[in-house]
């Protein structure tokens, strides 16, 4: 086993990426979105937003892909040119008892009184 890591995310990141989000999407409204994007959708996100701003991944001792960063623009006119919004999502922010088991990636029983 080694250690942590965090590095910049690869196009084959997209199914743990989509896997991570799918909950917080479904499950909370913090996202804004209504449905869960795909893994290709997710592929897609990934390049575009690799093309322009940092997109990282930590990645836990196994290798697997735990959580997730990225930066994007906030709105396209030009003199938000520098303004930049954040995201931030990992399978140990949340409470071992909010993941589900066995199923190997994060899928959380978030209620109410859950923090992510």
């Amino acid at each position: 086993m080694r250690d942590e890591a965090i590095r910049s995310a690869w196009q084959d990141d997209a199914a743990a990426i989509a896997g991570i989000f799918a909950p917080i999407v479904r499950d909370t409204t913090i996202s804004f979105e209504w449905e869960p994007p795909s893994v290709e959708e997710m592929r897609a996100r990934i390049e575009t937003t690799l093309a322009m701003h940092a997109w990282l991944v930590s990645e836990d001792g196994a290798g697997a892909v735990d959580g997730y960063a990225h930066a994007s623009r906030h709105r396209d006119a030009p003199s938000y040119q520098w303004l930049l919004e954040h995201i931030l999502a990992c399978c140990s922010c949340l409470p071992k008892s909010k993941l589900s088991p066995g199923n190997g990636d994060c899928h959380a029983e978030l209620g109410q009184s859950a923090t992510v």
